[in-house]
């Protein structure tokens, strides 16, 4: 493991429990509130969300990664359905061999480790999202935001912005917090 880049699954746990209070944060008069992220409410962002978490359990669980699935909205039990969610994507990642490991994707081959960072920076980035959404806290762990900032630059610009993924950056200011930075950074106006 020595040879990897980081171990992504600390920021993942910690990306996971950030959300999770925010989801946890939710009202039912909430899910559908609009969001940043462009046409889905709160409700369809969560489902966006948790089914992106099962998807990238499955990938742990299966050995390889089928095409990401359209997923409905959530409109009850917002914790439970993310906490059980949560629950398997640690579960499915917890063993150092699945970081090592390649698995067949739809875009082709990627290392484990690679497939945890974008789960956690989708986690954490969503969970700011809901935040705005719902108007709770917004502010992320400046640790995660770091990691998570470190984590997509490393992807490079023809992954971060093909269709679906994130928009061009938005310029902040050069003392901006680690979490504007990382929003903003994937097309978000902190």
């Amino acid at each position: 493991m020595s040879d990897l880049p980081f171990d992504p699954r600390p920021g993942l746990a910690g990306a996971l429990a950030s959300t999770g209070r925010t989801v946890a944060g939710i009202g039912a008069d909430q899910v559908g509130a609009p969001t940043p992220c462009g046409e889905m409410d709160t409700g369809t962002l969560l489902g966006h969300l948790v089914g992106g978490m099962d998807w990238f359990s499955g990938v742990a669980e299966s050995g390889a990664g089928a095409p990401f699935p359209e997923t409905p909205p959530i409109t009850e039990a917002l914790a439970a359905t993310f906490d059980a969610s949560a629950d398997r994507l640690r579960a499915a990642w917890a063993a150092d061999e699945t970081l090592t490991r390649e698995y067949p994707m739809p875009w082709g081959p990627a290392p484990g480790w690679q497939l945890v960072s974008y789960g956690m920076v989708e986690v954490l980035v969503h969970g700011w999202d809901l935040a705005k959404a719902t108007g709770q806290p917004a502010d992320l762990p400046d640790d995660l935001a770091e990691t998570a900032l470190f984590s997509v630059q490393q992807w490079g610009e023809e992954t971060l912005r093909q269709p679906g993924m994130f928009g061009p950056a938005v310029p902040v200011a050069d003392d901006a917090s680690p979490t504007d930075r990382l929003v903003a950074f994937l097309g978000r106006t902190p």
